[in-house]
């Protein structure tokens, strides 16, 4: 049990380390809000499908599955093999 207390203390010191360092650079609201416009086009790709693939994960597929059955879960492996091989859909959406 004193191992798990003591990967939280480690895990939330890491945060607090994390976040101390991250403050010195930000320096107004759009260091926060944007990030100083330094992140490039992959970044914004990448984050733009996290979103959409924890919205489809999340609630797309609970209800699908409520819906029609336990065996319309076989299409989360599809989603994930797909926004995991190259050319996926992040390539398409940082070229818009």
């Amino acid at each position: 049990m004193f191992e798990k207390y003591a990967m939280i203390v480690i895990y939330f010191s890491i945060l607090m380390v994390l976040g101390y360092i991250a403050s010195k650079r930000v320096r107004n609201m759009n260091d926060f809000v944007i990030g100083g416009k330094t992140l490039s086009y992959w970044v914004a790709a990448f984050s733009a499908q996290a979103t959409g693939e924890s919205a489809w994960l999340l609630l797309g597929l609970t209800g699908m599955g409520a819906m029609l059955g336990f065996s319309t879960y076989w299409s989360s492996s599809a989603n994930c093999s797909v926004s995991a091989s190259p050319g996926s859909s992040w390539r398409i959406a940082s070229s818009a």
